[in-house]
């Protein structure tokens, strides 16, 4: 049983423990509860090449969290440390538990479909990308995958998506988002392109 504070919790703790008068610290369970938790896979290409498991909570507030340290267990195996700041939740806890090398991801620049051109007093480009993700693993997954296109912060730049491979796109973060289950040995390709107008004084290098 447990009553709430306005910064902690106080823990009645039913079983007794015998601390021995040794100086020593000791560790004690005061309590155990389980959670239903929902495994995603997380991959931004475009940052980093490795993708990450990440555990969602969607009933997190049962646990009477607290903000804070806390230390990330794996079948039975430590991974490390993460942070909470339950302050800052909304609806969904989300942990990065661990890499996992078993899901290959890969993000390559389409050369061959990009395109340069002078048009009046302005330049315009367009860029292709393909991203592959192979499913190593011998269970089904599901995937979470992100990518970004330029956002023009000034008028006379104009950014155009033309194909997305269904993604979800926020215009105004440019982050796009492919959201898909991979069977064991599966691999999926999404490709998506844009195109983007600038006067001849500027410059814009892809990435």
């Amino acid at each position: 049983m447990d009553k709430e504070k306005k910064l902690g919790l106080d823990y009645i703790i039913d079983e007794p423990y015998t601390i021995l008068a040794d100086g020593k610290n000791y560790l004690l369970e005061i309590k155990r509860q389980d959670q239903e938790v929902n495994y995603t896979y997380h991959a931004i290409p475009k940052l980093d090449k490795e993708v990450f498991l990440v555990a969602e909570f969607t009933n997190w507030r049962e646990l009477d969290l607290l903000s804070g340290d806390l230390n990330i267990f794996y079948d039975n195996t430590y991974l490390g440390k993460s942070k909470i700041l339950a302050e800052q939740i909304i609806d969904t806890l989300e942990l990065s538990v661990a890499r996992d090398r078993d899901i290959q991801v890969k993000r390559e620049s389409k050369k061959e479909l990009n395109d340069k051109r002078f048009v009046g007093s302005n330049v315009k480009e367009s860029l292709a990308y393909e991203i592959t993700v192979k499913n190593n693993k011998r269970t089904k997954i599901s995937m979470v995958l992100n990518d970004q296109v330029p956002v023009s912060e000034y008028k006379s730049v104009f950014v155009e998506l033309n194909e997305t491979a269904d993604a979800e796109h926020d215009e105004k973060t440019g982050v796009l988002t492919w959201k898909f289950d991979l069977e064991p040995g599966e691999t999926k390709i999404v490709k998506y392109d844009f195109s983007i107008k600038y006067p001849k004084a500027l410059s814009y290098r892809a990435n």
